[in-house]
């Protein structure tokens, strides 16, 4: 949560609590038979209970929306570093890897790993391998060997 979340909540729990307590109040007088006016009755009930009371809701869904826009933006920068440590194990063990080693190498939960790696394939990023024993493995072939660093050639050699 942050400062501004945070802030909007506060503030509008305090809203809602003032307005009712202050609502409370006028009906209290109300019933005690000290109010002439059932207008200006009416009138206090709205400026000093009713309306603190609909800012503070209107603060406390504000704060709700708040914190689930971080959350989605928390989350989607969460996936893109997944995605980052992904391709770094990949770097690592030649553009060949499994959900296991995903697993085994970073932070990232087993279904997890399979999950962002099928997500991968699907992009077209990485293609899908089985080996002859049944493993499923990714093969990311943007990475390139030192040999084919070496013998590049250019598009009109």
């Amino acid at each position: 949560m942050n400062f501004k979340s945070i802030l909007h909540f506060v503030v509008g729990i305090a809203s809602s609590f003032v307005g009712a307590f202050l609502s409370l109040g006028a009906i209290i007088n109300l019933t005690e038979g000290k109010e002439e006016s059932v207008v200006g009755w009416l009138a206090m009930v709205f400026l000093l209970g009713v309306m603190p009371m609909g800012l503070g809701a209107y603060l406390i869904k504000k704060s709700t929306q708040i914190r689930k826009t971080l959350s989605a933006q928390n989350e989607h920068m969460t996936e893109q570093l997944m995605e980052r440590k992904i391709l770094q194990v990949a770097a690592e063990l030649g553009g060949k890897v499994t959900p296991s080693e995903i697993a085994l190498k970073t932070h990232i939960s087993l279904d997890k790993a399979h999950l962002l790696l099928q997500n991968m394939q699907e992009g077209g990023y990485a293609e899908l391998e089985i080996t002859q024993t049944g493993a499923i493995i990714y093969h990311f072939r943007g990475f390139l060997s030192d040999d084919d660093r070496q013998n590049t050639m250019g598009l009109l050699d």
